[in-house]
């Protein structure tokens, strides 16, 4: 018997020891569960689990002027359950914009353990060089604890960072920082068109910069004519996004209305706009050329211009010419200037010639006459002369013929003229033409004809 009790008291004992241990671990877990989900942010940043941090974005080179960037990083053990907010601040000797709107999200293992980051950027441009102040940031942020959304605000610590001007810069102020520039110059109606005393022109100038806010573009110099009347709207500054290249761009557009009061040329003179191009750390310039505006007709477009109708109501101005047309006539009064010098350097060669051409056809048909008139001896004659052979001189006249039909045709000829005459014999008109084109034929290759000297230039 007081084995078995000892038994029960043993088994009792175990237990009551066993559900003492489970209910100390329940009421253990059921603690640290109530504890978490009733953390705050407060104890979220004394136990390290909260973080926040600032710095001034890595960049090569910052000038005056120039975006900066202050990346607000909120490192987290939890999850987040919201984007973190930033308050607007200032900063002495710069211009701070709003944050940006963006909220960067990554996680990140550190030191092993597993991290979630947000980052806030917010755009700041320095207007002295120096050392520069941010004091706390408050910032409010949104964690979410198993399960349980916890929010509340945390400051970032003190800060200071440095601005050095470049010195290429140090003796200029009036340029514009930027990645990208570009300067827009344009009018309503084309500047060479007529234009008349009323006329109106609208005059639009943009300015489109990257990376920079609006408020750093320097307002646009107003535009000033006589006699002309000018109504310009208020300049329109303003900043849009790019969410393709995740940049911010600064604009700025003018509009000015021109109405001309009276007749003249005026002229809008050429603007030049320097700009320190930010990924090259180098100042260059943009070149915005001159615009003129012809009010009537000036002497030059009196002269070139023509009416297009019998009643002259519209004029054609220069810039309606058809400039192929304009190169084909400058052409061909290049080469009739050419070909009149080359007339009159070979003026005494080409009358001989022309003489002679017509001394030998004159020859010709005294030739074919004397043939059909059956008179041979001159028509002998005119091929002596015709082939600048002495009279008589029948080996060499015979030298001149290589046809044999020719040859045939020549001794009937000689035997006609000087020998005994038969009835039947006689020269074809043909025959009579073939062995005069052999004739020629020699003389051609003999330089029959005074050559023509030509020389290109014309001084």
């Amino acid at each position: 018997m007081q084995t078995v009790n000892a038994l029960f008291q043993c088994s009792m004992h175990n237990f009551i020891k066993l559900f003492l241990s489970a209910l100390i671990i329940t009421l253990t877990s059921f603690t640290s569960a109530n504890a978490a989900s009733s953390a705050s942010v407060d104890d979220l940043i004394q136990n390290g689990q909260l973080k926040l941090s600032i710095n001034l974005k890595p960049q090569s080179q910052i000038v005056l002027g120039q975006q900066a960037i202050l990346e607000i990083k909120l490192i987290s053990h939890y999850d987040f359950s919201d984007n973190m907010t930033v308050d607007f601040f200032n900063i002495e000797n710069a211009i701070v914009a709003k944050p940006f709107a963006r909220t960067d999200f990554k996680i990140d293992t550190i030191d092993g353990k597993k991290w979630f980051i947000q980052t806030k950027e917010v755009a700041l441009y320095p207007i002295k060089e120096g050392e520069f102040y941010v004091a706390p940031i408050l910032t409010e942020a949104f964690i979410s604890v198993e399960g349980k959304a916890v929010y509340g605000n945390i400051q970032t610590p003190d800060y200071t960072f440095s601005i050095t001007q470049a010195d290429k810069l140090t003796a200029r102020d009036d340029y514009i920082a930027s990645s990208k520039l570009d300067v827009v110059r344009q009018v309503s109606k084309q500047p060479e068109q007529p234009l008349r005393i009323g006329s109106a022109v609208t005059l639009t100038r943009q300015i489109h910069a990257d990376n920079l806010h609006s408020v750093m573009l320097p307002d646009l110099q107003p535009i000033k004519f006589e006699g002309v009347q000018i109504y310009e709207k208020p300049q329109t500054k303003s900043d849009s996004y790019d969410v393709l290249r995740e940049i911010n761009i600064a604009n700025l557009s003018s509009s000015v209305t021109l109405i001309f009061q009276q007749e003249g040329l005026f002229k809008l003179p050429a603007e030049t706009i320097f700009w320190w191009n930010t990924n090259k750390n180098q100042l260059e310039t943009i070149k915005v050329p001159e615009m003129s505006f012809q009010v009537g007709e000036s002497n030059d477009e009196i002269i070139a211009n023509a009416p297009t109708k019998a009643d002259g109501q519209q004029q054609i101005s220069l810039s309606g010419i058809n400039w192929w047309l304009v190169i084909v006539i400058c052409t061909a009064l290049f080469f009739t200037l050419a070909i009149a010098k080359v007339i009159k350097q070979n003026k005494q060669a080409i009358v001989a010639n022309f003489k002679h051409r017509i001394y030998y056809k004159q020859l010709i048909n005294r030739y074919f006459n004397a043939i059909e008139q059956n008179k041979y001896q001159q028509a002998l004659a005119c091929l002596y002369k015709i082939s600048d052979i002495k009279h008589n001189n029948m080996p060499a006249l015979k030298a001149l013929v290589k046809n044999e039909q020719a040859q045939a045709t020549l001794e009937l000829l000689f035997t006609l003229a000087f020998g005994k005459k038969v009835a039947t014999d006689s020269i074809s008109k043909q025959s009579a033409n073939a062995l005069l084109q052999a004739i020629i034929n020699k003389k051609f290759e003999t330089n029959f004809f005074t050559p023509v000297k030509y020389n290109m230039k014309l001084n």
